[in-house]
């Protein structure tokens, strides 16, 4: 046991992980996976924001996504400022510093970005929720006007929640015993405006009930979404050609903001998990008993929130043919790429096609000269 100013190892008999065993999944998540993600999710994220300003930001889709890859954009960004990893290989204590130090301001925004990240992902599943099980009523209602509100009120009503504690914490310098040297401590800041426990209730209340909340709603208006789409598919071969193709694109958007919402619940539910076990057991926390247990799970957390903020990017390329066409323009580099993807799938279009007409099934090569011509 130490206090939380110490270098000394924090370590107790009773912590389910080791100090040994908890740096190594630092290491190996935080230093490794973690800025692996970083680096293609920071870039992807910069494509993003550049195909949806060029397909403009006046669709109500649009607007939504490219919001949503700022806040991810943000989240990356900070968490690449967060790290201490190569740093800590020179020099333990000043890599203790700078972690203290980006705390006060570098930490609660990346902590406001990605809960404003998961807030959008909550709008967009309640936005095609609406739109696939209210079709004729969901064009008026669902405006682009309403959808820039709902943005601004996420980023505006999310920052206000986080800024009382961006200005509760200020940094203060001590001599070390063990070390002999100064190092950073945090500190409450003297003669604030408000009660200084007000800032910690409104994250809490954040992390206890707003998220688990949030979640819960995705995955309702996601399995709503999922079977409203079903229906509209089966339903799809009744329809005259120009109704099909419009409610196909319709599906092919759906399909992928459903997608998203998928991802979102599945990497998000491990924060939601260990913010209920640490209102049960408050002792789950850093300079705690399970101390070692928490930085485990707050470091996969991190390396979740990492991967669903890079993974965006992925899918918009493997599901939408219009952010392909408008990737290539950005970034004449993934012309190829785009080539390639959609000859595969006019190869399997033409193969079905004629396996469906004819009940023959054709050889690749075959398939390939007829795509191409």
């Amino acid at each position: 046991m130490t206090t939380p100013g110490s270098l000394i190892i924090w370590s107790d008999a009773d912590d389910l992980v080791s100090e040994q065993s908890r740096k190594v999944v630092q290491d190996v998540l935080g230093c490794g996976v973690g800025i692996f993600l970083i680096l293609i999710g920071v870039p992807g994220n910069i494509l993003n924001i550049c195909v949806f300003v060029k397909q403009g930001l006046r669709d109500r889709v649009n607007a939504l996504l490219f919001s949503l890859a700022v806040a991810d954009l943000i989240s990356l960004t900070t968490l690449l400022l967060m790290q201490t990893c190569f740093l800590r290989l020179h020099d333990p204590v000043d890599a203790r510093n700078w972690s203290v130090m980006r705390t006060p301001h570098v930490l609660y925004i990346n902590r406001w970005a990605t809960y404003v990240s998961g807030f959008l992902i909550v709008i967009m599943s309640v936005d095609r929720c609406v739109s696939v099980t209210f079709p004729l009523k969901a064009s008026s209602f669902l405006t682009y006007r309403r959808m820039t509100a709902a943005i601004v009120a996420v980023y505006v009503l999310t920052f206000l929640a986080y800024a009382p504690a961006l200005f509760l914490y200020t940094v203060r310098w001590r001599i070390d015993p063990a070390t002999n040297r100064s190092i950073a401590v945090l500190a409450t800041v003297e003669n604030f405006p408000i009660n200084k426990s007000i800032p910690g209730d409104i994250l809490n209340d954040l992390s206890l009930f707003v998220k688990p909340s949030s979640v819960a709603l995705v995955i309702i208006c996601t399995v709503m979404t999922v079977c409203k789409l079903k229906q509209a598919m089966k339903a799809r071969h009744q329809m005259t050609d120009v109704n099909s193709q419009a409610n196909s694109s319709e599906t092919k958007i759906t399909t992928m903001l459903v997608f998203l919402s998928v991802v979102y619940v599945v990497l998000d539910s491990m924060e939601c998990a260990s913010s209920i076990i640490h209102a049960f057991v408050p002792e789950f926390f850093i300079y705690s008993r399970y101390h070692n247990t928490f930085l485990v799970v707050y470091t996969l957390i991190i390396t979740c929130n990492c991967l669903n903020a890079t993974a965006n990017f992925f899918a918009y390329v493997i599901l939408s043919s219009k952010f392909r066409a408008a990737l290539s323009e950005c970034a004449p580099c993934f012309r190829k790429i785009r080539r390639s993807f959609e000859n595969k799938q006019l190869e399997k279009k033409v193969k079905v096609l004629h396996s469906e007409t004819t009940g023959v099934s054709l050889s690749s090569a075959t398939v390939q000269e007829l795509a191409m011509s």
